[in-house]
């Protein structure tokens, strides 16, 4: 085992592939409070690259003690290659709830473009199986705000995934069509709707299943309401239509109907009031 020794902070560079991309949470000013009063306890990890080291696993505590303005650091230094240095850190990381579904995909994209390997062999190298690494890689590939907001806290992991089923492969499902068949002004729709369900989940705090029943909404309100064809041509035969639930102007669904309230103006009232609503930033459904 490598002797602990004081390394310059100013000789110290980030990680070959960052697991960590979160330095300004409530965590990292907690560590930042930590080791300005008590200092390091745990050595970090270095590889030695000649006169400069790059961090293998203590990324947080450096960025923190460059915080709390430390010149040194208490820190294990190694010669090793690439891949030394990635197992390293991963046998570190690995585990660890602070790290987010974003940033492991974003680390498991790195590991693939940096050394050419596919979605087996990175499953591989981190222990995990390969549907748990290709969801995450997926997430970042996909849609960059929910990876976002993932990594920011601002949604679990299961939330992540059911606003990701808001897609044109979703749609083409839906509509049992060739998702070719779905147009440009479609594609950008379910991409506008797929935001609109981000903010509105974060805004309240969802939960998997919640999210689930918003996506499932969604894809509910793509399939057209067939008319009433009778076998025999005559329509006095045909059912009455059924009734639609209200929906909300705001959020536009039509669920938990019994804590909407009815909002009367005149007829030639209505458009102003729902301009009023538009110039507010709220996206109204009518």
């Amino acid at each position: 085992m490598s002797e602990v020794q004081q390394v310059s902070l100013a000789l110290i560079d980030p990680p070959l592939i960052p697991m960590r991309e979160q330095f300004g949470d409530a965590a990292f000013n907690e560590l930042c409070e930590d080791i300005g009063k008590n200092g390091i306890k745990c050595p970090v990890k270095l590889r030695d690259l000649g006169e400069r080291k790059r961090v293998v696993f203590g990324h947080r505590r450096t960025e923190a003690a460059r915080v709390c303005g430390f010149d040194t650091v208490p820190a294990m230094v190694e010669t090793m290659t690439d891949a030394e240095e990635v197992r390293d850190m991963i046998a570190e990381n690995t585990g660890r709830e602070e790290v987010s579904d974003a940033e492991k995909g974003r680390h498991y994209l790195g590991l693939m473009e940096h050394f050419k390997l596919n979605l087996e062999q990175v499953a591989a190298m981190v222990g995990k199986t390969v549907l748990y690494v290709d969801e995450r890689v997926s997430m970042v590939q996909c849609d960059s705000d929910i990876a976002d907001a993932n990594r920011d806290g601002l949604i679990i992991w299961s939330v992540a995934k059911e606003l990701l089923r808001v897609n044109p492969y979703t749609m083409a499902l839906a509509l049992r069509c060739s998702v070719d068949l779905i147009t440009e002004d479609q594609r950008a729709k379910s991409e506008a709707h797929r935001k609109f369900l981000l903010d509105l989940c974060i805004r309240c705090g969802a939960t998997g299943k919640v999210a689930r029943s918003y996506v499932d909404q969604w894809k509910n309100s793509l399939v057209p309401i067939q008319p009433y064809q009778p076998a025999n041509g005559d329509s006095a035969g045909a059912p009455p239509p059924a009734a639609m639930n209200p929906r909300c102007l705001v959020c536009g669904r039509d669920s938990d109907p019994g804590n909407m309230v009815d909002l009367k103006v005149h007829h030639w009232e209505r458009s102003r009031v729902l301009k009023v609503l538009r110039d507010a930033g709220m996206e109204v459904y009518e």
